[in-house]
């Protein structure tokens, strides 16, 4: 399921509803590796619905939180169209979904997380030395795990925006 709007500044906008989480069918807590990696293809259906509605395809960023993060790096990594990537709380390995191999990513790349996550820290800071192109760290504090941050720190919210709207 896809949620499709433009923003005020006129840039497309889609959240995706990745199999199993939110309003979509499915629980993703009785997930399979197999069935987490497929959500890759939820990403590329995406990405080929904003062309189909007008969009560059070389104007296209991905934001991913958590497990979402590792799904957006892994697509980035296969799809050399995509200009950008946010990753908020990406792990070496969440659920069988890996990111180390995809950190051969080398386009411009926002990590972000907090330091009492400590999983999702360490693999930042893994996958942060391993990504070639253009890149940022926001290493924050007692922020919490993925889009909580956002809520946690309002300046990682704008700087997210920022970002993005430098690279697209």
């Amino acid at each position: 399921m896809f949620t499709f709007w433009w923003n005020s500044s006129t840039t497309p906008v889609i959240a995706i509803d990745l199999r199993g989480h939110g309003a979509s069918e499915g629980d993703w807590q009785s997930f399979s590796p197999r069935e987490f990696n497929a959500m890759v293809l939820d990403v590329k259906a995406a990405k080929e619905y904003l062309i189909r509605r007008g969009v560059k395809p070389g104007r296209i960023g991905i934001v991913g939180a958590s497990i979402g993060a590792n799904i957006a790096l892994r697509y980035a990594a296969e799809d050399g169209e995509i200009k950008t990537v946010v990753l908020l709380s990406p792990g070496l390995n969440y659920r069988g979904i890996a990111t180390e191999e995809a950190a051969q990513y080398q386009r411009s790349a926002f990590f972000a997380a907090s330091e009492e996550d400590a999983y999702a820290y360490s693999s930042t800071e893994q996958l942060y030395a391993l990504v070639k192109g253009e890149k940022v760290f926001e290493r924050l504090r007692n922020a919490g795990h993925g889009t909580r941050m956002l809520i946690a720190s309002p300046e990682l919210k704008k700087k997210v925006i920022a970002w993005l709207e430098a690279r697209l």
